[in-house]
């Protein structure tokens, strides 16, 4: 079995390389993948070589390459670009064609022919931030006169996704490390199984872990990363591992706030198969994108974030399940009466200005955004709706927050309640915890397990009480 290689270690590998049906014109190469190099191959060739690789330039994208640098197999896939250049050896006279490209994924394990060769029975998967998740260690290490392990009851977790035909389980890998250090250690490491009903394609499971990410990312507070990916092939015995572009800003670290929003599977246990094929169903991510896309805290300023806050909560409001209203009239009967208005006087009025009228009137029955902020804080707990308010009236609140979300979008006259950088950032955690809620509640995590993690993890509450009062 090959040796598994993690998609943030920096390797490099040497060997030979070539594209499908040119096994007779392998060139000499190296490998380098790394955070700085991301997937990158340096070939080196004669001037006049008839590889197809030495003839490759930035219009040229191979969408596999193999490799013998790995045990015999590895391979690319993907090219995004290249270029080239010579090597002059000064001592001996000759030149050298170097060609460098960059691959979105390299396979280690396997040689595949053809995109659809590529698929898998099951998928292994390490994320960054499983283990702050799952929330507890399944052993501890005991000394006494020998090392011994305790092993902990952990939840484990065995859902199936309708929707995709897939089971999810959790399990853990236990790891000797006492080498590494001076004294006695192990070292978990808690990894997810993705096991659909039949074989599928590498980009089907990457949408499905991609997904399972972003739940990890909203649920731990904290940029999650997927670490480790290796396909399985029963028939030939093997463990194959893929490795895609490193993401430049991973850290090995990504929690340290005592603030954050965690919710763990704790919180979660009673119902976790319908929080997760809820989950799985929700197809607006472009919602979900702007809400972790505020997560980090070094990477927008704190009015960017009031205003990505201020659309998550729009566009989920306009998402509410049928039944719940959001306009304020039938929005059929409003299309007729649109309709009968607009062609009233069409031909009296210039087409341009018609136009630009009528589109204006499309959404006009819709809820305006103070009246969804008030709708969205009457649906929260009475408890946590006075907290979020910090000690304003709701009414109050919204107009607040739609005034600085118009000022904003907008740049009108400056409005007399602004809000300074102080109660902007205590303005960005509530509307963040409004959110969080939203998100939540709509794949079914019920208000008494939030309240519950809101006791139990962090100081979310403390933070909005401390916040409270100091509004002008």
């Amino acid at each position: 079995m090959a040796k598994e290689v993690k998609i943030y270690d920096a390797i490099e590998y040497i060997g030979e390389w070539w594209v499908v049906g040119e096994e007779d014109k392998k060139v000499y190469g190296v490998l380098k993948c790394s955070k700085e190099k991301q997937i990158r191959l340096e070939i080196t060739g004669d001037l006049l070589s008839d590889s197809t690789l030495m003839k490759s330039n930035a219009d040229v994208k191979f969408p596999i390459v193999l490799g013998d640098g790995y045990n015999g197999v590895i391979t690319l896939l993907f090219c995004n670009g290249s270029w080239s250049g010579v090597r002059h050896d000064l001592s001996s006279g000759s030149a050298k064609k170097i060609v460098t490209m960059v691959f979105e994924f390299v396979i280690f394990g396997e040689h595949y022919e053809s995109i659809e060769d590529i698929k898998f029975p099951e998928f292994i998967v390490e994320f960054s931030n499983l283990k702050y998740w799952m929330d507890r260690a399944p052993v501890t290490v005991k000394v006494f006169e020998k090392l011994a392990l305790e092993e902990h009851s952990v939840y484990d977790f065995n859902v199936r996704i309708e929707q995709y035909g897939l089971k999810i389980k959790s399990a853990y890998s236990i790891n000797d490390v006492s080498e590494e250090y001076e004294t006695a250690g192990i070292r978990y490491t808690y990894y997810l199984l993705f096991e659909p009903d039949e074989p599928q394609s590498l980009e089907w499971y990457l949408n499905v872990v991609n997904k399972f990410k972003q739940f990890l990312t909203i649920y731990t507070d904290s940029l999650t990363y997927i670490l480790f990916l290796q396909g399985i092939n029963h028939e030939r015995s093997k463990y194959i591992s893929i490795c895609n572009v490193p993401f430049p800003d991973y850290k090995k670290e990504t929690r340290s706030r005592w603030n954050d929003f965690i919710i763990s599977i704790n919180n979660m246990s009673d119902n976790i198969t319908e929080i997760l094929n809820k989950w799985y169903a929700l197809d607006h991510e472009d919602i979900l994108y702007t809400y972790i896309g505020n997560i980090p805290s070094d990477r927008k300023t704190i009015q960017e974030r009031f205003l990505g806050y201020a659309r998550v909560i729009e566009s989920l409001h306009r998402l509410q399940e049928s039944g719940v209203k959001t306009t304020f009239i039938d929005p059929i009967e409003y299309n007729k009466i649109i309709t009968k208005i607009m062609n009233s006087f069409k031909e009296d009025m210039n087409n341009d200005l018609w136009n630009k009228v009528n589109e204006s009137l499309k959404h006009a029955n819709e809820y305006g955004f103070q009246r969804r902020i008030k709708d969205v804080l009457k649906a929260l707990p009475q408890d946590i709706e006075k907290r979020v308010c910090y000690g304003m009236k709701p009414s109050k609140y919204a107009d607040v927050v739609r005034i600085n979300r118009d000022y904003y979008t907008h740049f009108f006259a400056k409005p007399d309640n602004l809000l300074n950088d102080y109660e902007m950032i205590a303005m960005n955690f509530s509307l963040k915890l409004i959110c969080f809620w939203m998100i939540s509640r709509k794949i079914g995590i019920s208000d008494e397990n939030l309240i519950g993690a809101m006791l139990h993890r962090g100081r979310w509450l403390d933070t909005l009480d401390f916040y409270s009062g100091r509004f002008r």
